[in-house]
Protein backbone atom coordinates (compact mmCIF):
# COMPACT_ATOMS: atom_id res chain seq x y z
CA UNK A 1 0.00 0.00 0.00
CA UNK A 2 1.31 3.51 -1.11
CA UNK A 3 1.10 6.66 1.23
CA UNK A 4 1.53 9.94 0.05
CA UNK A 5 4.44 11.92 1.30
CA UNK A 6 4.23 15.28 3.17
CA UNK A 7 6.28 17.92 1.12
CA UNK A 8 8.95 18.87 3.75
CA UNK A 9 8.15 16.35 6.50
CA UNK A 10 11.29 14.75 7.98
CA UNK A 11 11.98 12.70 10.58
CA UNK A 12 12.50 13.98 14.43
CA UNK A 13 15.87 12.48 15.83
CA UNK A 14 15.30 10.22 18.37
CA UNK A 15 18.15 11.28 20.29
CA UNK A 16 19.25 14.46 22.05
CA UNK A 17 20.60 17.90 19.90
CA UNK A 18 21.25 21.26 20.73
CA UNK A 19 22.11 24.00 18.48
CA UNK A 20 23.63 27.20 18.82
CA UNK A 21 22.60 29.30 16.14
CA UNK A 22 24.59 32.52 14.69
CA UNK A 23 22.23 34.85 14.80
CA UNK A 24 22.53 33.98 19.14
CA UNK A 25 19.27 31.52 19.81
CA UNK A 26 19.94 28.23 20.46
CA UNK A 27 17.60 25.26 19.45
CA UNK A 28 16.62 22.08 21.61
CA UNK A 29 15.18 19.26 20.45
CA UNK A 30 12.06 17.31 22.15
CA UNK A 31 14.78 14.94 23.66
CA UNK A 32 16.80 17.65 24.76
CA UNK A 33 14.17 19.06 26.72
CA UNK A 34 12.93 15.73 27.67
CA UNK A 35 16.55 15.59 29.64
CA UNK A 36 15.46 18.54 31.52
CA UNK A 37 12.21 17.10 32.64
CA UNK A 38 10.29 18.96 29.71
CA UNK A 39 10.73 21.90 31.65
CA UNK A 40 9.40 25.51 30.22
CA UNK A 41 11.92 27.44 32.09
CA UNK A 42 15.81 27.44 32.38
CA UNK A 43 18.48 29.18 33.87
CA UNK A 44 21.75 29.35 31.90
CA UNK A 45 25.13 28.72 33.48
CA UNK A 46 28.26 28.71 32.26
CA UNK A 47 31.92 26.70 33.07
CA UNK A 48 34.63 28.76 32.11
CA UNK A 49 37.22 26.39 32.52
CA UNK A 50 35.89 23.84 30.39
CA UNK A 51 33.54 25.71 27.70
CA UNK A 52 30.48 24.24 28.49
CA UNK A 53 27.54 25.92 28.80
CA UNK A 54 24.67 24.46 30.96
CA UNK A 55 20.93 24.97 31.47
CA UNK A 56 19.11 23.92 34.76
CA UNK A 57 15.39 23.47 35.14
CA UNK A 58 13.75 26.55 37.04
CA UNK A 59 11.01 28.11 38.47
CA UNK A 60 9.27 30.73 36.40
CA UNK A 61 9.53 32.79 39.64
CA UNK A 62 13.25 32.53 39.69
CA UNK A 63 14.85 35.97 38.68
CA UNK A 64 17.46 33.98 36.52
CA UNK A 65 14.53 32.02 34.70
CA UNK A 66 14.32 32.33 31.13
CA UNK A 67 11.62 30.73 28.93
CA UNK A 68 11.77 28.19 26.33
CA UNK A 69 9.49 29.01 23.60
CA UNK A 70 7.96 26.10 21.76
CA UNK A 71 7.73 25.25 18.09
CA UNK A 72 5.05 22.90 17.26
CA UNK A 73 6.04 20.58 20.27
CA UNK A 74 8.99 19.36 18.56
CA UNK A 75 11.73 22.66 18.23
CA UNK A 76 12.35 25.06 22.01
CA UNK A 77 14.38 27.94 21.23
CA UNK A 78 15.71 30.60 23.95
CA UNK A 79 17.76 33.81 23.41
CA UNK A 80 21.69 34.02 24.47
CA UNK A 81 22.31 37.35 22.85
CA UNK A 82 23.21 38.70 25.92
CA UNK A 83 24.86 35.69 27.31
CA UNK A 84 27.07 35.14 24.27
CA UNK A 85 27.74 38.47 24.49
CA UNK A 86 28.92 38.70 28.06
CA UNK A 87 30.77 35.16 27.71
CA UNK A 88 32.48 36.39 24.71
CA UNK A 89 31.07 33.16 22.57
CA UNK A 90 31.93 32.98 19.43
CA UNK A 91 28.85 32.16 17.54
CA UNK A 92 30.18 33.40 13.48
CA UNK A 93 28.44 29.97 12.47
CA UNK A 94 25.49 27.57 13.68
CA UNK A 95 26.60 24.37 15.17
CA UNK A 96 24.56 21.49 16.32
CA UNK A 97 25.73 19.56 18.54
CA UNK A 98 24.88 16.35 21.17
CA UNK A 99 24.59 17.59 24.78
CA UNK A 100 25.54 15.32 28.20
CA UNK A 101 23.45 15.65 31.14
CA UNK A 102 25.59 15.89 34.49
CA UNK A 103 23.05 15.66 37.48
CA UNK A 104 20.45 18.10 36.02
CA UNK A 105 22.16 20.48 34.04
CA UNK A 106 21.95 19.69 30.35
CA UNK A 107 25.74 20.53 28.91
CA UNK A 108 26.58 21.83 25.56
CA UNK A 109 30.50 20.96 25.16
CA UNK A 110 31.33 24.13 23.14
CA UNK A 111 35.29 22.16 22.43
CA UNK A 112 33.62 19.71 20.76
CA UNK A 113 33.33 20.88 16.60
CA UNK A 114 29.71 19.58 16.25
CA UNK A 115 27.93 19.61 13.07
CA UNK A 116 27.80 22.73 11.04
CA UNK A 117 24.31 23.86 10.02
CA UNK A 118 24.30 25.80 6.65
CA UNK A 119 20.63 27.14 6.63
CA UNK A 120 19.38 30.57 5.39
CA UNK A 121 17.33 30.94 8.33
CA UNK A 122 20.35 30.31 11.21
Amino acid sequence: MFETYEKGATKAPTWPEVTLLRKGSMHLNSEARRLLGDTDFVELLFDREREVIGLRPSRPDSTNAYKLSGVRDVLWTISLISFLKFYDIDVTESRRRIPTLEKEILCVNLREPGVLVDRKTS
